[in-house]
């Protein structure tokens, strides 16, 4: 994914070579999603709540494949993701956070985004938020290399940005103190 990437960054593919790649690459992933080991409270009785996120592409991404990898990534560890897929409005973000009463919204950022792009989003999804359904906000993509919150004041249970699927994982799991399977 990574090396399809940097070709289509540096001009060595075109647009319509990329797509397929991409399309390629998400039907493997939603077959092998079928096949993905789940973490044991997502199907026991009994137990728990599952822990519920919601998860798309910024408004303009048509790019989801990095979306896509947080949901299987999320399904796996037991969580309930709704999937909103390509270009959701910032404001839908936080009204399915608040009609599903989501602990984790995530949020993907193709380029060309920016961290400006994250910025103006955090803002947005701040104005909207409701201390009585408090959520925690992680924003991936190349762009969180840029991204700078230091002089935003936001009222998220936490605020993370994540390059790759590995350091969301990683910084889910330590970072945001969420558990990786319940609420």
């Amino acid at each position: 994914m990574q090396e399809v990437g940097e070709a289509w960054r540096s001009g060595q593919l075109r647009v319509g070579e990329e797509h397929v790649m991409t399309e390629t690459l998400v039907e493997v992933l939603l077959r092998l999603r079928l096949d993905l080991p789940v973490h044991p409270s997502a199907h026991s009785s009994g137990a728990a709540p599952r822990a519920v996120a919601v998860v798309g592409a910024m408004e303009g991404d048509r790019h989801t494949l990095g979306a896509l990898c947080i949901r299987l990534e999320l399904e796996r560890m037991g969580w309930q993701v709704y999937y909103l897929g390509a270009d959701v409005p910032v404001e839908d973000f936080s009204a399915m956070q608040r009609s599903r009463e989501a602990a984790l919204v995530c949020v993907s950022f193709a380029p060309p985004r920016t961290g400006a792009d994250m910025q103006r989003c955090v803002r947005i999804l701040a104005e909207f938020y409701d201390d009585s359904s408090p959520f925690s906000l992680a924003l991936g993509g190349y762009a969180a290399e840029e991204a700078d919150f230091s002089a935003l004041e936001t009222p998220f249970a936490a605020l993370g940005t994540f390059v790759s699927v590995e350091a969301f994982h990683r910084d889910l799991l330590e970072g945001f103190g969420i558990p990786g399977g319940v609420a």
